[in-house]
């Protein structure tokens, strides 16, 4: 299962994410959808699924509990998160093992502030996860960008010529539900433009205003 597309229903919605193995015990799960971006990692014998593709199922979902509290509580989030990055500045001396440090009990408090609720069953990395993805986040937003992981499709996906929408229509039909999932996710991970992108956006319009 390296590097593959999983996804399952979840009530009214799809789950999306991305499956690698980074190392034969050690698996990295990427959101999707219906939000985007966020990774997690887990060791397979640590945890009480005996079967692979449960596994990585199950880490998914964990993944996507996690980003439902994020999106749920953003503003709060973003605030909180916000000043302890000011924190962490404000008592940088420098010394790598100190930043470390700071940053680990930070981010203790943080975590039982706002995920009090969430059980890790695969590893001890989950905070780190977090820090690394809202850092990431504010990085490429800006500081004060507004907290949204909604997953976003290409913008302004134009439908086919009148002409050509019969045969590409039936093209993109003869496609099963993996392929044309596996078109979505590389259409949101890559944000090119593909010949099917208006089918795609037809079939899972709703897929940023579900399960989130």
């Amino acid at each position: 299962m390296k590097n593959s597309i999983l996804y399952f229903e979840k009530g009214n919605f799809r789950i999306i994410g991305n499956v690698n193995f980074l190392l034969p015990d050690l698996a990295e799960v990427q959101m999707i959808s219906p939000c985007e971006g966020f990774t997690l990692q887990g060791v397979p014998n640590q945890s009480n699924e005996p079967d692979e593709s449960k596994f990585v199922k199950t880490l998914l979902e964990q993944a996507y509990d996690l980003c439902k509290i994020i999106q749920s509580q953003k503003e709060q989030i973003a605030s909180d998160f916000r000043i302890l990055l000011e924190t962490l500045e404000k008592f940088n001396n420098k010394k790598v093992e100190d930043y470390h440090r700071n940053r680990e009990e930070l981010m203790k408090i943080f975590m039982k502030n706002h995920f009090s609720t969430f059980t890790d069953s695969f590893n001890g990395n989950t905070s780190e996860e977090i820090f690394r993805f809202l850092s990431h986040y504010f990085i490429k937003n800006g500081k004060c960008a507004d907290l949204d992981i909604r997953t976003r499709f290409t913008e302004n996906a134009q439908p086919p010529i009148f002409s050509e929408l019969e045969a590409d229509l039936k093209e993109y039909m003869e496609k099963n539900e993996y392929q044309r999932i596996e078109l979505l996710a590389e259409q949101i991970l890559t944000r090119t433009k593909g010949k099917y992108d208006w089918f795609l956006q037809q079939e899972f319009l709703d897929i940023t205003n579900l399960g989130l």
